[in-house]
């Protein structure tokens, strides 16, 4: 919550504001509000909340014991409509003061079939009527949207979740307040863990991590991390964010690829403690599937130590006017509080599917890629945004174009030399296989044409037939062969679309793959020869 904000809107004779926060955090923002807005010298003024439950009560901060509440001798609701009733007081009250309103947004919202009209009339006169006063407003919900009626009127703020710094100064003041009771045993790298695992949690949340995290192992060590890790998993399903974990295998070929991820390592974790130097943006990954495009996103969040959220578009569609595009906007602040981290968005022609023509959804599509559009242009933060996608066709013109992403790569079909890196990866799995370095040539040989997922699952389907004939973990090159023989890859499915992908990556993408020529002898052998690759 920016505090100095809602005091220049107060005194710029701006008298109701409305603050959406995550209901946990209400009691936090009420301390705020206490700390830092009423005790200002231009403001100097009481605080009183109000509730449906609990009506008028007078609000007090105490350093010690916190918030404290006690009741307004001079509030005696005497009719029906406790809502109109408040209002009323706050307009005829003679002093002083801020009002909390907690949890108005049911009344005061979008939603036409839930307003209540009178309440929208009775704010509108008082946002005219308290300017000349010292009496001032804060609407304090969870999801605030205000009906049209109120749009310029009432100022819309959001308590934005804290960043590092806040973080820092929350720790310690916890630390204080349980080394009381238990042991702290934490060195400056575990508490630097332990900000990178809260980043993405309110401050409450965090508190009631480490509480739950000191109580469960009596006291409050390294161990905290990983619990509230945990906690920020669970935040980031309910938003439709999932935390990817780090591959348990190294990328096969793509040596172009990863020497331009490697050459941003430095920067990328210079970026996060300097933000004078150009954050990395993203990558647009763009080959058919099972080519290894998500498994490079994966790869780039474990190198750098980072956790990898995936993004699903398709759970943020709602049917309420507006949600969808709200949904989004939400979800990117939390990837930019968890920051830095790897934003991964697979197969993105297909999430934002209705953007570049006519649309079946009212224009929602276009919305959220709009918005989406905006904030990769515009960030600040050290999220980067990894992008794959199958169908170059299908993607809007002003998605691939510089300043969105830093690069697009293309990722072809594996080379010779990438397949037989790709099976070496995958048969090291199996400690007893006995396969020579010439059977893994000659397999690299008859897999032409497959992409990574369908050698990896060759080399699978090879298992399973080992331990069907009681051999396993003994794999034997003729039972890759088998599983590669009745495999189709999808290139010959699809022959025209790798043909079409390749010619659009000759003038519009760099090669995430050395390109490899091979020339057939008069004996039928294969020469192979490599050829670097310049292409910008």
């Amino acid at each position: 919550m920016d505090s100095q904000k809602i005091v220049n809107l107060f005194r710029a004779s701006i008298p109701v504001i409305a603050l959406d926060s995550p209901s946990v955090e209400e009691q936090s923002i009420l301390e705020k509000i206490c700390q830092e807005i009423a005790t200002n010298k231009k403001i100097a003024s009481s605080v009183y909340c109000w509730n449906l439950a609990d009506e008028m009560m007078e609000v007090k901060y105490n350093p010690e014991s916190g918030i404290s509440y006690s009741e307004i001798t001079e509030y005696n609701p005497n009719h029906q409509d406790p809502i109109m009733f408040a209002l009323d007081f706050i307009e005829q009250y003679n002093n002083k003061g801020v009002f909390v309103l907690v949890d108005l947004q049911s009344y005061i919202g979008a939603d036409h079939l839930r307003t209540d009209l009178a309440i929208i009339r009775k704010l509108k006169s008082l946002c005219f009527k308290l300017k000349a006063t010292y009496k001032r407003i804060i609407l304090l919900g969870q999801g605030i949207k205000l009906a049209d009626d109120l749009t310029g009127l009432i100022y819309s703020l959001s308590a934005e979740l804290p960043n590092e710094e806040e973080i820092r100064k929350f720790l310690e003041q916890c630390f204080s307040d349980l080394n009381n009771n238990f042991a702290i045993e934490l060195n400056p790298e575990d508490i630097d863990r332990l900000v990178r695992s809260a980043q993405g949690l309110t401050l409450e949340e965090i508190w009631n991590g480490l509480r739950l995290a000191t109580i469960s192992n009596g006291k409050l060590d390294k161990v905290a991390s990983q619990n509230i890790y945990d906690l920020k998993v669970e935040k980031l399903l309910k938003l439709k964010l999932e935390i990817s974990p780090a591959p348990n295998i190294p990328i096969g070929g793509l040596q172009p690829l990863k020497e331009w991820i490697n050459k941003r390592t430095k920067l990328f974790n210079a970026a996060i403690k300097h933000p004078e130097i150009p954050n990395p943006k993203g990558l647009l990954l763009v080959g058919l599937p099972g080519t290894g495009k998500s498994l490079v996103a994966k790869t780039i969040g474990g190198l750098w130590n980072v956790p990898i959220l995936k993004l699903d578009i398709g759970s943020l569609m709602n049917s309420l006017v507006g949600e969808s595009e709200a949904n989004m906007r939400q979800l990117l602040k939390t990837a930019e509080a968890v920051a830095p981290c790897v934003l991964l968005l697979d197969e993105i022609e297909k999430a934002f599917a209705g953007s570049t023509g006519a649309s079946t959804d009212s224009g929602v599509s276009q919305r959220m890629f709009g918005t989406f559009l905006t904030w990769m242009s515009d960030k600040k933060t050290s999220v980067f945004v990894v992008a794959t996608a199958n169908d170059i066709s299908a993607l809007p013109p002003e998605l691939s174009r510089k300043g969105r992403f830093d690069e697009v790569f293309f990722i072809d079909l594996p080379s010779i030399t990438e397949r037989s890196e790709i099976l070496k990866l995958h048969l090291g799995k199996y400690s007893a296989t006995k396969i020579s370095e010439s059977e893994i040539q000659s397999l690299a040989i008859k897999t032409e044409g497959f992409s990574g997922a369908e050698i990896s699952s060759c080399v699978s389907e090879a298992a399973i037939k080992a331990f069907d004939e009681d051999r396993y973990p003994f794999l034997e090159n003729q039972d890759v062969l088998e599983a590669i023989s009745v495999t189709v890859p999808l290139s010959k499915t699809y022959s025209s679309k790798v043909e079409s992908l390749r010619q659009w990556a000759s003038t519009s993408a760099r090669r995430a793959s050395e390109l490899e020529q091979q020339v057939k002898t008069s004996k039928g052998s294969r020469k192979v020869s490599m050829i670097s690759n310049d292409v910008n």
